[in-house]
């Protein structure tokens, strides 16, 4: 063992070492601080490190020479790097209110089903406004795990959402952005809208709030663009979804939504507030895949792909923002 001197080493060693009588906190606690200092020990890339994966590291350390990181420098990120298309999936984090982490559960849910093997998710929420990236950040246990996650240095892809304007402005999300590029300079930013809090409103008026949100956050993002021009950030209105879902119904013309306020599973919203219900949360997340990873839907697992509100729906989706894209 005197030949291997990386943290990890030592770690395992006292693995080893230790008696039955010693506390199994203590063991947790040297393989959380192992994990930061070497994520790439994290074989199955669950976020966790486990004694076996410390005992597969050591194993393959054996012979080198393992160099701690100064605790003053980044995480190295190099072998982390991913393609410039997330089409096999993305460690992610995304962190945001009611109306924006139950579909990113969806979206993990569907991209792990689908075999996707690049794809694993890490969530932080806090309900209402306080799931704005300004309240975010200035809740100290909310920033706390949402820090923790993104100084491993290997997530690929963070997710933000809107409420209002108060919380989100640029300075909001920058604060973000700065900490996850600290982490990982080949981060990319994903900010999405949702739909308004307004469901049993007129088409007509459930529009204008869409639009109006639609023009603030988009001109969020282009101002972001422009400050960070290294960082691929993409928005994605797929608060879309529900307003077509929403003017289905109201015609007639979708079988599947029976109701449009219940906590039926057949309901389009399962209360008057707006959360999601199944269909909603599910379609949505489809436009997830579509925009966030460019997979084919003829090759996702999930039973709204078989949906004909979902066949008319995500094409239209998907065209309205193909604007939004950076450099269009």
């Amino acid at each position: 063992m005197k030949n291997l001197t990386g943290f990890v080493v030592a770690t395992v060693t006292l693995l080893f070492l230790a008696s039955h009588s010693q506390a199994q906190n203590q063991i947790g606690e040297k393989l959380k601080q192992a994990l930061k200092l070497y994520p790439e020990a994290d074989l199955n890339k669950d976020g966790v490190l486990s004694i076996d994966e410390a005992k597969t590291f050591r194993s393959k350390m054996r012979g080198k020479k393992a160099q701690r990181l100064p605790s003053s420098e980044p995480v190295d990120t190099a072998s982390y790097e991913q393609p410039a298309d997330f089409n096999e999936g993305a460690r992610c984090l995304f962190m945001g209110h009611s109306f924006f982490i139950p579909v990113a559960k969806q979206f993990d849910e569907i991209a792990r089903s689908s075999g996707l093997p690049n794809h694993h998710a890490n969530f932080v929420m806090n309900g209402g406004g306080g799931g704005a990236p300004g309240r975010i950040w200035s809740s100290k246990p909310h920033r706390a795990s949402a820090t923790k996650i993104l100084e491993a240095g290997n997530v690929h892809l963070l997710g933000m959402t809107y409420y209002d304007e108060t919380n989100c402005k640029v300075e909001d999300y920058e604060r973000w952005i700065d900490l996850a590029v600290k982490h990982n300079p080949k981060v990319r930013v994903f900010i999405g809208l949702c739909w308004p809090d307004a469901p049993q409103a007129k088409i007509s008026e459930f529009d204008r709030i869409l639009r109006v949100s639609n023009e603030r956050v988009f001109n969020t993002v282009q101002t972001l663009r422009e400050r960070h021009p290294d960082v691929p950030i993409q928005f994605v209105n797929y608060g879309l979804v529900a307003r077509e879902l929403k003017a289905q119904h109201a015609k007639g013309e979708s079988s599947e939504i029976e109701s449009l306020v219940s906590r039926e599973p057949n309901s389009l919203f399962r209360d008057t507030k707006g959360h999601a219900g199944p269909l909603l949360l599910e379609v949505a997340a489809l436009a997830w895949i579509q925009q966030l990873y460019g997979v084919e839907l003829k090759l996702v697992k999930a039973e709204a792909v078989k949906s004909e509100s979902a066949k008319k729906i995500l094409p239209l989706v998907a065209s309205f923002n193909e604007r939004f894209k950076q450099g269009n």
